[in-house]
Formats: C-alpha cells, structure tokens, sequence
C-alpha cells in the first residue's frame, strides 16, 4: 500500500543542512509510504528499543529503517505457520496423527483448488467430499472435514496457501503428490468447466509441490475438454502455462 504525509522536521528533531550552498530549508516536507504487511512473525525486533519513543520508531519504520539485532530475521517456524491444518486435525482425533495430518493438509489444498475463483460452489463441496472418501475417511468425517477446510481456506488463504501446500509436499511421496493434483484439477472440473483463473491456481499448486512440468501436463491433459481457453473458447493443453 502507498500513500504519503505532510510532517514537521521538527517534530522528529530533524536539523536542515547548513551549506554555503544552502540558502534557506522549509520547515516541512512530505513523506512517502510504501507499507508491506506481513505476519507478526516477520517483524519481531521491529518494537521500540529502551529509550526510544514510539513516534519516532513509527517514523524510522515508515521510512524503512533496519532494527539493530544480533542475529538475521529468521523465517517462521513451520508449526506455527499451520494453525489452518492443526484445527482440521483436530477433527481426525481417531485416525493415527501422520494419517490425520496428510488427509487434513489434502483437504485444504483441494479447498484452496476450489476457492481459486473466490467462491466454493456446492458441486465443488461434493467433489471435495468425494476425494476424501476415497482416501480413508467415512463420509461423516469427510463432510466435516471439507467444511473445516473451506472454513479455513476463506478465512486465512492468503497466508495459508503456500505453507499448507509445502507441508503437505514434505510429508507425502511422489505418487501421493500426483495424486492430489489429480483431485484439484477434478475438483477445479467439478462444474464441468476449469476457468484460465482456475487453471493458473491449479499450475501454481503443482509448482508449490514439485511436481515435473511433464508429470504435471499429463496429469492436466486428461481434464484437456474441461480447460478454457483464456478468451473464452473451450479447448485442452497438454502443458503447464
């Protein structure tokens, strides 16, 4: 996000420069943001330092100043980047903990599948429960399994989506890979017709799990008549975009 602001050099305890070449210094001046939001994690070390007042550690901010710390901004460890998976597991309380994590991962990235367009339809909630079922959940567990999921994916996505996707690429083989980009081309399909915005997050998630461009194409040919062109015309690929 941009913007700017009028300040008073005074007030930030700002001294003009004094030159020969420097006739006179207005008092004022405007100062332009560029603010980039980010977790809470990731600004540790950003708060006020003893003796320093706030106002003026909100202008270094503003202006991107650096804090002095010991040691470089680590990132965020990962089990306190999954709050999203550790709530739908907490629905799978009867499943062994490594099952129960993989099929809650599974289930939000399919969540992240359908919410590509920014809305889950109900064809789509069907074929998520479809996929699920057929990985070892009863039906019961697989409806509110999906339910947590779509929950989760709508309300934390956008910090969510890698780092969910990443687990799940950690904690699963090759074959159980191929499989989940299976079951998000099938769900982005659930309406009998994949959208260039739906296929673009499909693409994205195959990268996020390392899957080969080759394994991904096969996979996205066998939806080839589901895939919209990006004008508007039905067609397939057979390659990632």
């Amino acid at each position: 996000m941009c913007g700017s602001v009028d300040i008073v050099f005074a007030d930030y305890g700002f001294q003009g420069p004094t030159s020969l070449a420097v006739v006179t210094v207005e008092d004022h001046g405007i100062m332009e943001l560029h603010l980039l939001f980010t977790t809470s994690d990731t600004v540790r070390g950003c708060e006020s330092r003893p003796g320093e007042g706030g106002t003026v550690m909100s202008f270094r901010r503003f202006l991107g100043a650096k804090p002095v710390t010991g040691t470089p901004p680590q990132p965020p460890a990962l089990e306190a980047e999954t709050e999203a998976v550790r709530r739908i597991v907490a629905r799978l309380e009867s499943l062994p903990p490594d099952t129960a994590r993989l099929l809650a991962e599974m289930a939000y990235v399919l969540a992240r599948a359908a919410n590509a367009d920014m809305t889950i339809s109900d064809v789509e909630t069907a074929a998520m429960v479809q996929e699920l079922a057929g990985s070892g959940l009863d039906e019961a567990q697989a409806v509110l399994v999906v339910e947590m999921a779509k929950l989760q994916e709508r309300t934390t996505g956008e910090t969510s989506d890698y780092l969910v996707t990443r687990e799940f690429r950690e904690h699963s083989t090759p074959e159980q890979r191929i499989a989940l980009l299976h079951a998000c081309y099938h769900i982005a399909a659930a309406d009998d017709s994949i959208t260039s915005v739906e296929n673009s997050a499909v693409v994205e998630i195959a990268s996020e799990l390392d899957i080969s461009r080759e394994d991904a194409a096969h996979v996205r040919a066998e939806f080839a008549d589901k895939i919209s062109a990006r004008f508007g015309l039905s067609g397939g690929a057979g390659g990632q975009s």
